[in-house]
C-alpha cells in the first residue's frame, strides 16, 4: 500500500488511512493480542509497511481478555500522543467492553 500511495501521488490530506491491531506474525505471545508491547510494535510495523508517519485511525480488531483493558486503552492513547495515529477505535468489540473502556 505504501508504494501505491506514492505512485498514485494523492495528497495525504485527502486520504483517510486505517490499520488494525490484533494478529501479528506467528511466533509468540508478544506478537498477538492487545498488550502495550504488541500495540506499539504492531503500529510501528504497519507504519513502516505503509511508508507513513501516521494513520488516521488504528483499530483494536477484537477484544483481548488476556490483557487488562486499562493497558490496552493507555497504549492506544500513548500512540496517539506520539503522533502515530489520530484516533483509535474498535471493530469487533461488544458494547459492554467499549463502555468499560470509555
Amino acid at each position: 500500500m505504501g508504494r501505491a500511495f506514492k505512485e498514485l501521488a494523492y495528497p495525504r490530506k485527502n486520504l483517510v488511512i486505517s490499520t488494525k491491531i490484533f494478529w501479528g506474525h506467528v511466533g509468540g505471545k508478544n506478537q498477538t493480542g492487545l498488550s502495550r508491547k504488541h500495540i506499539i510494535e504492531g503500529l510501528r510495523n504497519s507504519l513502516k509497511r505503509l511508508e507513513l508517519e501516521y494513520v488516521d485511525i488504528v483499530f483494536a480488531h477484537r477484544p483481548d481478555p488476556a490483557t487488562p483493558l486499562e493497558e490496552t486503552v493507555r497504549a492506544f492513547s500513548w500512540c496517539i500522543d506520539q503522533g502515530m495515529a489520530r484516533y483509535w477505535g474498535t471493530s469487533e468489540w461488544p458494547a459492554d467492553v467499549i463502555e468499560h473502556a470509555c
